[in-house]
Formats: structure tokens, sequence, C-alpha cells
């Protein structure tokens, strides 16, 4: 009878231990269209399947992220492969796991360098002495911009960048204000649309096929004691990653609903090469060597530490 109690008690505790975690919530927090698969796999139940309660929490500025898992206010976030590098570097103790957007082949047309046809550029190096409008230093059109530049054999230091919004750079280029700017879809596709300004420089043969472009990032510390949770979140992730490549048409209203973006801007951005599974230092490599070439990196020559197992 003691015995049978014993038993009782523990299955109980397991139970409710086990229901706990089931209710614990996990914020995730995002910025722009990158976050698809998070916003699918919550509408399709693919979070609630594995037993996960999950909510997103939209943030204005993508380097917001890190401090907000560092603080614990959300618990997992979808940061660009830079953000996280420098992290890392700055030890702060960060783990990712699972990439939320990749750079492909077919990428063209989507990211570079916008000018207008007023600003007198034939060539890469008529861009010495320009300012050219930027929406992050140190971000993942800034390195792209830089590597560039370098490939192109373009003095650097004799161009100027001028770090504005995404949406203010957009104004600025329609009305002249700037002639140059960085800029991706769905912005780039705004400064182009009155033909007085075109795509002068694709960035998209600067980067390897399935190169990270934005990562589910968490702390060490959250991953360690939440253990089975990151392969959980993988699963879904991975479901959602199925479903928007074999059904395209999944993908426009849960960006128009999570992102506000009108109709015509979100489907601009539904050409998304979605990630989906375990992340790999393989698809790290890139941005470890570009930043390590531009002093920004110094001290991480691989992410196989920041995976999380």
């Amino acid at each position: 009878m003691k015995n049978a109690l014993v038993s009782a008690v523990a299955g109980l505790s397991l139970l409710l231990s086990g229901s706990a975690m089931a209710q614990e919530t996990i914020k995730i927090a995002y910025t722009g269209p990158d976050s698809l698969l998070a916003f699918v796999a919550l509408d399709q139940n693919y979070f609630a399947d594995e037993g996960l309660n999950v909510e997103l929490e939209r943030v204005a500025i993508n380097n917001n992220i890190v401090p907000a898992l560092v603080s614990g206010s959300v618990q997992i976030g979808t940061i660009s492969s830079p953000s996280f590098l420098r992290a890392v570097e700055a030890d702060l103790d960060l783990v990712a796991f699972s990439p939320a957007s990749l750079y492909k082949s077919s990428d063209t047309g989507h990211f570079g360098l916008v000018a207008r046809k007023d600003a007198g550029l034939s060539k890469p190096e008529d861009l010495v002495g320009k300012k050219v409008g930027n929406p992050g230093i140190g971000g993942v059109l800034d390195i792209l911009f830089h590597r560039w530049m370098q490939t192109n054999n373009v003095d650097q230091s004799r161009v100027q960048s001028v770090e504005l919004a995404f949406p203010n750079l957009t104004d600025a280029i329609t009305s002249g204000q700037l002639q140059v700017s960085v800029s991706t879809d769905p912005f780039l596709s705004r400064m182009t649309a009155d033909g007085n300004a075109v795509l002068f420089a694709d960035f998209a043969s600067e980067i390897p096929q399935d190169t990270a472009a934005i990562v589910f990032a968490t702390t060490r510390e959250w991953s360690d004691s939440h253990p089975g949770v990151v392969q959980k979140l993988q699963n879904a992730l991975g479901k959602a990653a199925q479903l928007v490549t074999d059904t395209p048409d999944a993908r426009l209203q849960p960006v128009i609903k999570y992102t506000n973006l009108p109709e015509a801007a979100a489907r601009s951005s539904l050409g998304i090469n979605v990630g989906g599974g375990p992340l790999t230092a393989e698809e790290m490599a890139f941005w470890v060597d570009a930043m390590t070439e531009q002093g920004t990196l110094q001290n991480v020559t691989s992410v196989d530490a920041y995976l999380a197992q």
C-alpha cells in the first residue's frame, strides 16, 4: 500500500511538472518577414503539436533582440547572422539552433546597391566621393556592401555611409535627397518603382549558396535548462518550412498578419528562401570569414561552440 502511494505521488509530480513545462510561455521576438517560419508554425499549431506554448513578440529594431534575450524578456529571437556573431564575440553566451532564412544562388535582384539615374554611376569606382544610404552600420547589407567594394577595388575610405531606417532611405532615394543606397526588398522595389532609380549592383553573387541570413537564437542557459525543447522547436519550424515550400500560397497571409505590411509589399517578400531544421556551421561560415576580413570578428573563428545541442 505504501509503495503504491509513493508511486502515485511520484507519477502525479511528473504529470504536474510536465504540464507546467507545456504551459510555460516561450516568447519569440522578430522584426520582419524573414521570421515567416515562426508565423506559420504558430498559426498551423505546429508549436502546440510539440507541446509548446509559443507567443510572438514584434520588435522594431533587430539589434534590440539580443538585449531582450539576455534580459530574459523573450526566450527566442530571430536575429541576423552578423548580429549573432557580434554578440558571441562580445562574450554574450548565446546559441543558435535553426536558420530562419537562407540565401540561394537564385536570389538575384532582391538586395544590393540602388542608384538614381542622375547619380552619375557607370562603374564601381564612380562611387568614390558619394554618400551612400545604409539601413544599419555593421548589418547584413553593410557587410555585403563592403565585400562588394573590396571585390571591385573601390577605395572604401572615400565612400561615406549615411545611416537611416529603411522607410527613410526609400523616401530619400525617391525624392532625390540621396542618390545611392543599399537596400533589400520590399524597400528596393519601392525605390525603383518610378523608374528614376535602378539596381546598380546585385549583392547575390557575393554570398555562397545556403548561407544563413537570419537565425533562431537563445541563451545557452535557457537552452540547457530546457532539455529537448530546442529539438521540438526545430521540429515545428521544419514542418513550417515544408508547408511553405510545398504550398507557396501559405506565405502571404501570415506575413501580412504579423508584419502589418501592405499586400503589395508583403508579396515582394515572398521569395524568401526559408531554412528550418538544425543550423550548421557551414551555413554561417561566410559571415565568419567576411567579418574577420573586415575586422569586426577577432575571437570567433567558427560557430561550432555556439550551436545549440
